[in-house]
């Protein structure tokens, strides 16, 4: 979809003062399209980086897209720190220090190994407590 929005939109002269729906349709759905890709690739970086990371028409497609959306300057911000995320995470643009996508393999592990950790503490620490007599009788007692 990207691809042929990309050729309806390089093919057309974007300032000409003549619009037409097919130009509008192009844009409308390159924006759509990236916005899901952009969320399909911060929740599930290994399996875009398992199957496209070395395809270099998806990147140079993708760049264009990203482009794209950032000149329209059509986007909230919160749209804009979603896409420089994902150029983080396809390492398009250098990373931030503090750059961690939580939904990585990696961050998983240290997460469980964390959380494990964690359990692993809880047990030690609780104490047990030691079960003495009663000052007062069970009520079948009485």
């Amino acid at each position: 979809i990207l691809q042929e929005s990309r050729k309806i939109l390089n093919n057309t002269d974007i300032n000409s003062e003549t619009k037409n729906d097919t130009i509008g349709q192009a844009f409308a759905l390159t924006f759509e399209n990236t916005a899901v890709l952009c969320d399909l690739i911060l929740r599930f970086p290994d399996v875009y980086h398992s199957h496209y990371d070395g395809i270099d028409e998806i990147s140079i497609l993708l760049k264009w897209s990203f482009n794209l959306l950032r000149e329209s300057q059509l986007m909230s911000k919160s749209d804009e720190n979603i896409l420089h995320l994902t150029e983080q995470e396809l390492n398009f643009v250098i990373r931030d220090s503090n750059y961690v996508n939580e939904f990585s393999s990696d961050q998983k592990m240290i997460r469980e190994k964390l959380r494990a950790e964690s359990a692993r503490k809880a047990k030690k620490s609780s104490v047990k407590r030691a079960k003495k007599p009663r000052l007062t009788p069970v009520r079948s007692e009485l």
